[in-house]
């Protein structure tokens, strides 16, 4: 169909109309069926639906993306990686296909790329679910436990996962502690970290003393400990 038997075709209008929103709504309805048999395991039977929506409407970003992460799943990971940026291209303010894609990228052992995708996921939606933790745990493996820490700290203001839980005890382990940053909230999070606890006490004694330490008011009560044998 060309596209003046397009506008010609009764039902249809101008976009916007009638007939782009019944469209919509189709497309809708068979996103979220792909997306439940996606979800149940019945890959062949969502990847039809995925391509259905497709076939309807070629830039839909869901369709793309999910299509793209079935192609990865089924162990064709550069056609999955393919798809998932013609689904960035086709919906640059959606955060979902890049991050997305960096889980596949870095399925793939392309951790660069993923954390540049996570990153980008963060910064359309700041608040995106499990990309604080994927990114943190990505840095972490980069070599990288300063940046780990901060975007944890950062992702553990908005959800309460026990992955950034355990990233951020890691991120403080492989830190001198000369190196982090002594805010209020960084303190915070490692006095819950050392009573709810998020792991062994002991695995962070070592640099819960040390951090202390550089506190002003714990050297001065160390210092004068150390003169009067009390602290006062």
């Amino acid at each position: 169909m060309n596209r003046k038997q397009s506008r010609d075709k009764p039902g249809q209008s101008a976009a916007g109309g009638p007939g782009r929103r019944s469209s919509a709504s189709l497309e809708e309805t068979l996103f979220r069926q792909a997306l439940h048999h996606h979800q149940s395991g019945r890959l062949r039977v969502a990847e039809v639906g995925y391509r259905d929506i497709l076939a309807i409407d070629p830039r839909h970003s869901g369709a793309l993306g999910y299509l793209g992460l079935l192609a990865h799943q089924s162990g064709h990971s550069e056609a999955g990686i393919d798809l998932l940026k013609k689904a960035i291209v086709a919906d640059k303010r959606n955060p979902e296909p890049h991050y997305n894609l960096a889980r596949v990228l870095s399925d793939c052992g392309r951790d660069g790329d993923a954390i540049a995708h996570n990153r980008k996921a963060l910064e359309i939606a700041p608040d995106y679910p499990g990309a604080h933790n994927n990114l943190g745990a990505l840095l972490l493996l980069q070599g990288q436990p300063a940046d780990a820490l901060a975007v944890t700290a950062k992702g553990l203001q908005l959800e309460d996962s026990a992955g950034l839980k355990s990233t951020f005890v890691m991120a403080v382990r492989s830190l001198d502690p000369a190196a982090m940053r002594l805010d209020r909230d960084f303190i915070q999070l490692l006095a819950r970290a050392l009573t709810e606890p998020w792991c062994r006490p002991r695995d962070l004694s070592g640099a819960a003393s040390a951090i202390l330490l550089r506190l002003p008011a714990m050297a001065r009560c160390v210092a004068f400990i150390a003169e009067t044998g009390q602290c006062g």
